[in-house]
């Protein structure tokens, strides 16, 4: 099986308004579902959404029109699912439990830049609180010309607080109850 590259998975994840939010190298620490035929994990791609990118995708869905419940999941699976099977890996799914996949962990290795908020959700420095994760690809092959990132990692930049920059923070004057002052 050959290794799928960073770019040739956000090729496939674009027309579903998704991207390859990041990836991490396992450990042998690491608790991970296993491969098929045995095959050990060489790398962890988180995938999830920024902004309203997957809404006009997921909104078009038959997930979304047959009123089953967790139409999002059942829509991210789909995606998840084939995108692994085709490269001889695994999905795995915030969803999935218990007991449940480390999703927060998994997130901060793969975008070290991510921060906890007052609202104890991650926070990007770009997309704010608009951006979650959908799945990760447990895949047993890494290209060579993806491994050096992932091998050193993002440096995490010298990170003043998001929150306390946050003109207003409307994210915390918004909350109908005011659990968060």
């Amino acid at each position: 099986m050959t290794a799928a590259s960073r770019n040739a998975l956000e090729r496939a994840l674009e027309p579903h308004g998704l991207r390859l939010r990041g990836g991490w190298i396992p450990t042998p620490q690491d608790v991970l579902p296993g491969l098929p035929h045995g095959a050990a994990a060489a790398v962890v791609w988180m995938v999830g959404q920024v902004g309203s990118a997957c809404w006009e995708a997921f909104s078009g869905s038959r997930f979304l029109a047959d009123g089953r419940p967790d139409p999002l999941d059942r829509w991210s699976k789909s995606i998840g699912d084939a995108l692994a099977q085709a490269h001889g890996g695994v999905a795995v799914y915030p969803s999935d439990g218990p007991p449940y996949a480390p999703f927060q962990q998994w997130a901060r290795r793969a975008e070290p830049q991510l921060q906890a908020s007052p609202l104890m959700l991650q926070i990007h420095p770009q997309w704010g609180l608009w951006h979650a994760y959908r799945f990760a690809l447990v895949l047993p092959a890494l290209t060579a010309a993806d491994a050096p990132a992932l091998a050193s990692g993002v440096a995490p930049g010298t990170a003043t607080d998001i929150c306390l920059r946050c003109d207003g923070q409307p994210c915390l004057q918004r909350c109908p109850v005011e659990a968060f002052s």
